[in-house]
């Protein structure tokens, strides 16, 4: 009989001690080229959606989350969390970023490399690197953290 009650409170001691630390990791620095803060990206775990703010806490933009069958489509907007209505600022399939709401034109993309993901604005048809975003963070999210934050 006690052995079972010890493994509840070891399992109990350990959810406690783990908990905080996974959610203090939900939150991603988004860097620029020359390695500067330029703002944060927030997994709100069970909404589906990630916070996107300034370095001085306002407001930059948030990601919505939907699972399109053939995988997560994330659409990034302007202002606070649930307060606006109409079309998104962008989409993102896969790891492409698409303006609006539909159209396929590229604006920019990201790629993992070495733990990061390295964030690209199309320019001119090109790809130039804006900033990065620590690879623990999805990429739709460090994507949308990306437009809003180093476009």
């Amino acid at each position: 009989m006690r052995r079972p009650l010890l493994a509840v409170v070891i399992l109990t001691t350990l959810a406690v001690l783990v908990v905080p630390s996974v959610a203090a990791a939900s939150t991603w620095t988004v860097r620029d080229r020359a390695g500067h803060s330029h703002g944060t990206v927030r997994n709100t775990h069970g909404l589906f959606q990630g916070d996107v703010k300034h370095p001085d806490g306002s407001w930059a933009g948030w990601i919505s989350s939907s699972d399109s069958g053939s995988g997560h489509v994330y659409s990034v907007h302007t202002g606070k969390p649930r307060t606006v209505i109409g079309n998104p600022l962008a989409w993102i399939d896969r790891s492409v970023l698409h303006p609006g709401t539909g159209s396929l034109k590229v604006l920019g993309k990201v790629v993992k490399t070495n733990g990061r993901w390295l964030v690209f604005k199309r320019v001119n048809g090109a790809f130039h690197k804006v900033g990065s975003v620590p690879s623990a963070c999805s990429r739709g999210y460090a994507m949308g953290a990306g437009r809003l934050l180093l476009w």
